[in-house]
């Protein structure tokens, strides 16, 4: 028969691994969902022609982009899961630079951008999850307006995506993430520069940095 100091050892045994076997679980949730802000950052290398003639040294110019974001991960294996991300779409703003500097403002652009992912990371039923990606993003134009560039139009692209991240848990379902992306999105933009037709290749090239918080479903 068990004393009573028996069964106060067996529950406390009992219940500490049932909340490991808890943890557990819950490190090794199958989805994520990242929620935070984006800072989208373009290499802004043009080659500009007119009338099917180079322009030295003209080339476009582009602030950073910050916008809400969010990731969803499903994790198909312990340590392997399929990563979509997505936010905002924002407005780039292009101004001519170098021969093109007097143009000023040449084209604003929306256009949305999600991409898709294979992640891995090896230790994700941690604390400190780091993790990295490879995949593909698609930029599909969504609106352009004309500044100094008129009839405007900027082709579509599918290019490849390298990813590094990490995330902190602090408890068992939150926690707070940092991840960079490097994208290779190449484009074309055509339009009037006055009476002269006018094609721009864009090598946007993006750096997409993420920051925010966890959650572990």
């Amino acid at each position: 028969m068990m004393t009573t100091a028996s069964k106060v050892i067996m529950t406390v045994i009992l219940l500490t691994f049932a909340n490991t076997a808890t943890a557990e679980d819950i490190g090794h949730a199958p989805w994520q969902i990242d929620l935070g802000v984006t800072r989208l950052a373009m290499v802004d290398k043009a080659e500009v022609a007119a009338v099917g003639t180079q322009i030295p040294g003209a080339g476009v110019d582009s602030d950073a982009q910050v916008v809400p974001s969010i990731t969803v991960t499903r994790f198909v294996t312990a340590t392997v899961g399929f990563s979509l991300a997505s936010g905002l779409p924002p407005r780039i703003r292009y101004n001519g630079s170098g021969t093109l500097a007097s143009a000023g403002r040449l084209i604003d652009v929306r256009y949305a951008a999600p991409a898709l992912t294979i992640v891995w990371s090896p230790f994700r039923s941690r604390g400190i999850a780091p993790y990295v990606g490879a995949g593909a993003t698609y930029m599909h134009v969504l609106s352009t307006r004309d500044g100094a560039l008129q009839g405007s139009e900027v082709d579509d692209d599918l290019g490849p995506v390298a990813q590094a991240g990490v995330t902190f848990f602090s408890g068992r379902r939150w926690g707070i993430y940092a991840d960079v992306k490097k994208a290779f999105v190449r484009t074309k933009a055509y339009g009037l520069f006055g009476p002269a037709p006018v094609e721009a290749r864009l090598r946007m090239d993006p750096v997409v940095a993420q920051a925010g918080v966890s959650l572990r479903l």
